[in-house]
């Protein structure tokens, strides 16, 4: 079967872009109060996730300042659940690539993976483990981005009460609490642990970073948790913010859907589940009544993702190149740590790029070529602009939210069968 010819699609989005994170971290630490309750020479540890968190070294940077004009001496802890292999350097190498080094951000990383039970939770009686370099810290203070998660939906998803819980509980309590919320979920299960860590008063505040479509910093905001309402009222609102914001893949169906790269700087399931309409629980979750995608293909990984690419088993077929380059030690880790060792199954592997797109085309039923309906993105995070098959062409024509930006042209190849990059 032949590829079919593809025209590159732009989607009409709002781009809104916070250019002032220094003096909005500056200012509302001073309208939370924080210094009535610190001392100088005290310890905080800043936990710092796996994701890509847009500046994500301006932004620590910036805390980490704010953290020493006070008095305060902060370290960095990776706050990453079972991420990095779940190793101490893996997660530590995983900050170092995204450019949190001391040098950077004027604070060093402390990394280690054991965790110590504080207590346990009021609703359901969870032991509540917390990453030990956190514990015997004077303070605690998480970064994270706030977004929709790949598993559920509620009033919060993937943030800062996510953090405390999944990621400051490194492989023990990622793993603890994952066995919990199949039998009770995740928002149940994320805010018992949450709520009990932030009663302990450790908890001096979280930065909570809103992402725009193209990477950028959209809206950022020092959240209050001097209690779990407050902290949950904050996140809450950031993540309408999100959703406002986000762009999601154009079409209600597709028969190929063509990733150029995953990552767990993309998602923690190396793509948007809610972008490719695959959800990863589907024993606690059913799957989004759209899109409605035949099969994925993804062919490489993100320059930051560490060599783990999520969940694999969410694709049809990968390229040599992606095989090559993952880590399959830390995609076992993450999936016995979530409870899901589906996904992490091999999918087909293909020796070239072309060659994954052609397999993926053979296995969608008989179609002439000009009616496949094909995407092709970067990644599920970049949807601003993309490649379309020529069958999208009727429908587009009716749309006023997608321009067409170029003559329909066939999908590029360098002489290896790896498929061409594209930018935005």
């Amino acid at each position: 079967m032949n590829i079919p010819k593809v025209v590159r699609i732009q989607q009409d989005f709002q781009l809104p872009v916070k250019t002032d994170v220094e003096e909005t971290i500056h200012r509302r630490i001073e309208e939370l109060g924080i210094t009535g309750k610190v001392r100088p020479g005290e310890t905080v540890a800043v936990g710092c996730t796996s994701r890509g968190i847009p500046d994500y070294p301006r932004v620590v940077k910036a805390v980490v300042s704010e953290l020493k004009a006070l008095g305060l001496k902060p370290f960095l802890i990776p706050a990453m659940g079972s991420h990095g292999a779940s190793t101490a350097e893996g997660q530590a190498q995983f900050l170092r690539n995204y450019g949190l080094t001391e040098d950077v951000v004027g604070a060093p990383i402390r990394s280690q993976i054991d965790v110590v039970e504080i207590g346990k939770s009021r609703d359901l009686g969870l032991s509540v483990m917390v990453d030990k370099l956190a514990v015997e810290a004077d303070h605690i203070v998480v970064c994270n981005r706030i977004k929709t998660h790949t598993d559920f939906i509620n009033s919060f998803e993937s943030g800062i009460i996510k953090i405390l819980t999944i990621g400051l509980g490194k492989f023990r309590g990622a793993t603890y609490y994952h066995k919990a919320i199949m039998r009770w979920g995740f928002p149940r299960v994320l805010s018992d642990v949450s709520s009990r860590i932030v009663e302990t008063g450790k908890v001096l505040f979280g930065v909570g970073v809103v992402e725009n479509c193209r990477n950028q910093i959209a809206d950022l905001d020092v959240l209050d948790t001097s209690t779990f309402d407050a902290l949950l009222e904050g996140e809450s609102r950031l993540l309408a913010e999100y959703n406002a914001i986000t762009l999601h893949l154009p079409f209600e169906k597709a028969d190929v859907l063509v990733i150029d790269e995953v990552g767990k700087d993309v998602s923690g399931t190396g793509m948007d589940t809610k972008v490719v309409g695959r959800i990863l629980k589907p024993l606690i979750s059913p799957e989004p009544a759209s899109p409605k995608i035949k099969r994925i293909v993804a062919l490489g990984l993100t320059k930051h993702s560490s060599g783990s690419p999520g969940m694999p088993g969410l694709c049809d077929f990968i390229s040599r190149k992606y095989e090559q380059n993952t880590n399959w030690d830390s995609v076992i880790v993450n999936g016995l740590a979530a409870s899901m060792p589906e996904f992490c199954k091999k999918p087909a592997v293909m020796e070239n790029d072309r060659k994954a797109i052609e397999a993926a085309l053979e296995t969608i039923g008989m179609y002439e070529t000009e009616e496949i309906k094909l995407i092709r993105i970067i990644n599920t995070g970049l949807l601003e602009e993309m490649y379309v098959s020529t069958a999208y062409l009727p429908e587009i024509r009716q749309r006023k939210d997608i321009r067409v930006l170029s003559e329909p042209e066939d999908i590029p190849f360098d002489e290896n069968g790896d498929i061409v990059p594209f930018h935005l």
